[in-house]
């Protein structure tokens, strides 16, 4: 894709239907587009018929255009915390990268036995060791090929072509690097909290190099995690003296929580905006998502920048 094409991205939660649209306003490239529908039942990706799921999303696709008609042919999208299967492990780049999938498919048939290894689409990450990891690992991310089929044919029928499918904070990650908050330098914390899941990645010159997905019933458990996570039992590399940045960002997070777990953990987290350095299109100044809840956008805004 060109780097100055349209491009709309989608963010899927439970409950919400999220696009961030980029794209030509004259002759500037601009946030065109920023909206949301709520589905009319949460969705629950691995319980929920396909028909179900692909009704909602298009019940939700069409009040969204009927707001403000999303323009772009190319489509890039987020899915729910919970699609995603990962886990990190010590990586030896001695095998072939088919080989390595393959072992890396094997350790998914282990470590979640109810799905069909054979079912997954696996992506790795390469992490060199460093002073937060002291080994070469690999952090591995697959997910179902029913979800992506499910997105091919959404798209077919809306006239889209497929770009992109990504993790929700890998895509806020990447929202980070344009936002005026950004600062690459040393090791950053960053935190996506979904309703029902934490995600939490470590980040060393801008690079992740730790990441765990930890359910969570109450806001309380995040505190207890967060600390558990910068405890020198548990992962003895990790001083949080030395963060020098933390962000936070996933669906509505409220200030209330943000406060709070900079009281209790001392950590300043950044309520990042994703479209600081992105020049808004007409009409945005009175988007009531774009004035107060630009943070909860911030995977769709970060799919709707990737270029590759």
């Amino acid at each position: 894709m060109n780097r100055f094409e349209n491009h709309a991205g989608f963010n899927i939660t439970r409950s919400v239907f999220q696009v961030a649209e980029m794209g030509f306003d004259g002759d500037v490239y601009k946030l065109v587009n920023l909206n949301e529908a709520k589905f009319n039942q949460p969705i629950n990706f691995s319980t929920n018929k396909d028909a179900f799921i692909s009704a909602q999303l298009q019940s939700a696709y069409d009040s969204i255009n009927l707001k403000k008609i999303v323009s772009s042919r190319n489509a890039s999208f987020t899915l729910p915390l919970d699609t995603f299967l990962s886990f990190q492990v010590p990586f030896e780049n001695s095998l072939l990268h088919t080989d390595q999938v393959e072992e890396f498919r094997w350790e998914l048939s282990v470590l979640y036995p109810h799905i069909p290894a054979d079912e997954l689409v696996i992506q790795y990450f390469e992490v060199e060791k460093n002073m937060l990891v002291t080994k070469n690992t690999a952090m591995v991310l697959a997910l179902p090929r029913r979800y992506i089929s499910l997105l091919n044919k959404f798209c077919q029928n809306n006239s889209l072509n497929l770009r992109f499918i990504d993790h929700p904070h890998i895509a806020a990650h990447r929202a980070v690097h344009f936002s005026n908050d950004n600062d690459t330098n040393g090791l950053s914390l960053s935190i996506y909290i979904s309703k029902k899941n934490l995600s939490l990645f470590f980040l060393l010159d801008g690079n992740p190099v730790y990441n765990r997905v930890f359910p969570y019933q109450e806001f309380s458990e995040i505190v207890k995690t967060i600390t558990d996570q910068l405890n020198p039992a548990t992962n003895k590399n990790i001083n949080k003296d030395l963060i020098s940045n933390a962000y936070i960002c996933g669906e509505d997070v409220p200030d209330e929580l943000i406060s709070y777990l900079k009281n209790i953990l001392k950590i300043n987290f950044k309520k990042f905006n994703p479209f600081s350095k992105i020049k808004p299109g007409a009409g945005m100044a009175e988007n009531i998502f774009y004035r107060q809840k630009f943070n909860s956008f911030a995977s769709a805004a970060g799919i709707s920048y990737r270029i590759s």
